[in-house]
């Protein structure tokens, strides 16, 4: 999910499936201006109540921060000032390609979506907390964005899913690949990762939501049914464990044991609920991100050829 200048973005839609109303709220990408002198690094953000991804956990490199509206500018002194107006989270399946969400970067008109002079891959658990250095910031050179995939007013769409492709390529152990069909099984283990809110209430102020951006955190859920036809994937967060605000493009990782690695298969798309459901666990509509986490599959044939034959082509 995403930020913007007042906060959060929650925009939501109806959903009528065998006439039970359901709701959907993008991750909205938290958009804040940030301009950065070289040491004066202090926001925070995390995943919702899960735990702190340690420099050392080997999932470190594996969930990418997504800067977008980003600048990158040198000082007369020497030095470099950054800033960003939006954040994400993102992931490489190649040493040059990065796996997002398509709302991270598309904007309703033309004049809001992203280009590659505004969007970097930034290489720290703590982007915006840790000493600055300007080498860990990755510029895009291209964007891919799904052909069929196109922002509405009423929030989440499907084919949620964009490439990046990077100027510089990033150093190899940075690189989680997708998923392959031997991995794949109707119940597994998923970690959702991402630099999303750790609070999970409405109308936080401008000063609250700024303690909750910048640094990685994770949780384990399973997946209670996989099928990899369905165009997303849903994880039940009904217990307040799961994705929020800042988490969108964030990938859903299974671990191999075998090849001792994570690999990818959804990226973090949105909230989904149905409205009764969220009546009866949250009447008062205090809760900011509830119900199911919602991934798009990328492990589906519709998606994958689409991400191979971007990579392809680029070559």
């Amino acid at each position: 999910m995403s930020t913007n200048d007042t906060g959060f973005i929650k925009i939501l839609f109806l959903i009528l499936i065998l006439g039970v109303s359901q709701q959907f709220s993008g991750c909205a990408e938290y958009k804040s201006q940030f301009y950065k002198a070289e040491l004066d690094l202090t926001h925070q953000n995390e995943i919702l109540n899960g735990s702190e991804v340690l420099d050392n956990d080997t999932l470190s490199k594996k969930v990418l921060y997504l800067a977008t509206g980003a600048k990158l500018l040198a000082t007369p002194t020497g030095g470099y000032s950054a800033s960003q107006t939006g954040q994400c989270t993102a992931s490489a399946i190649s040493t040059q390609f990065i796996l997002t969400a398509a709302h991270c970067l598309k904007g309703l008109t033309v004049a809001e979506d992203q280009t590659p002079d505004s969007v970097y891959i930034i290489l720290s658990n703590k982007p915006w907390k840790s000493k600055f250095n300007p080498k860990l910031w990755y510029a895009a050179e291209k964007i891919y964005v799904h052909p069929k995939y196109k922002k509405t007013e009423s929030g989440g769409s499907p084919d949620d899913i964009a490439l990046i492709k990077l100027k510089n390529p990033l150093p190899q152990d940075y690189v989680t690949e997708l998923a392959r069909l031997s991995d794949l099984n109707s119940s597994m283990v998923m970690t959702l990762a991402g630099y999303g809110m750790r609070s999970n209430l409405k109308n936080l102020s401008e000063a609250e939501t700024k303690k909750n951006l910048g640094e990685l955190f994770q949780v384990t859920k399973v997946i209670s049914s996989y099928d990899i036809n369905q165009l997303t994937i849903q994880i039940d967060q009904h217990d307040q464990k799961g994705i929020c605000s800042g988490d969108s493009g964030g990938p859903g990782l299974i671990y191999n044991p075998d090849l001792e690695k994570y690999m990818t298969i959804g990226v973090v798309s949105g909230n989904r609920w149905f409205t009764d459901d969220k009546e009866i666990f949250d009447p008062e509509n205090k809760l900011d991100c509830f119900g199911f986490a919602v991934y798009t599959n990328v492990m589906n044939p519709i998606y994958y050829d689409w991400i191979q034959k971007i990579i392809i082509s680029a070559k």
